[in-house]
């Protein structure tokens, strides 16, 4: 009783990637400040919501992966919001259109980690603003406002590529010579070798 408690509260700490959360961070404060120092703050708000969304992509991978993936997102989550926003209007469009992104995000789910984050936030920005009706000049600014702080999110991303070319192949690289030598000190049957295969696999 006493291990599954301790299983339950246990915290890996080892996937934590710190300094591009932080970046991703200032990519989400530097519109909201834009928009409140402009006087826009509804933009601003639109424009780091595209921020947040391509955040989360952002954190893993490669800059080449992230590149295309945040790229990809941008135009996805641009599209999403002026799909929902204009579908919201009409209750059996909003059903069909959502069926439509629900479908599609389990298909990018099947594509691994970020095709999984994206399919969801895609599908969960039509649902959001669905609830925001807007004519379509008013639906389409807030939808280019979105592709704008997601574009920007991805600058900040792979402005370090020309610098640390291939520090992230490195990293992941010494992550599963970690998890091997952790699983070679395991004794033959322990539960902790499928973990350190897992971690391994994963990295």
């Amino acid at each position: 009783m006493g291990e599954l408690i301790r299983k339950a509260f246990h915290l890996d700490v080892a996937g934590l990637v710190v300094a591009p959360a932080l970046r991703a961070t200032l990519g989400v404060l530097v519109l909201l400040v834009a928009g409140l120092a402009t006087g826009q703050a509804t933009l601003g708000v639109a424009a780091a919501g595209g921020a947040i969304g391509l955040g989360t992509v952002s954190l893993t991978g490669t800059y080449r992966g992230k590149l295309h993936a945040m790229l990809a997102g941008a135009v996805v989550l641009a599209v999403s919001t002026l799909v929902g926003s204009l579908a919201g209007q009409t209750g059996w469009l909003f059903v069909a259109i959502a069926g439509a992104w629900g479908f599609a995000a389990g298909l990018l789910a099947s594509l691994g980690q970020m095709g999984s984050a994206l399919g969801l936030m895609s599908a969960a920005v039509v649902i959001v603003v669905s609830h925001i009706p807007l004519p379509p000049s008013q639906a389409a600014l807030v939808a280019g406002v979105m592709l704008v702080g997601g574009l920007f999110q991805t600058a900040l991303a792979v402005a370090p590529w020309p610098f640390q070319r291939f520090r992230p192949e490195r990293e992941a690289l010494a992550k599963v010579y970690r998890e091997l030598a952790a699983y070679a000190s395991e004794p033959p049957g322990d539960e902790r070798v499928v973990a350190a295969l897992d971690r391994a696999a994963a990295a």
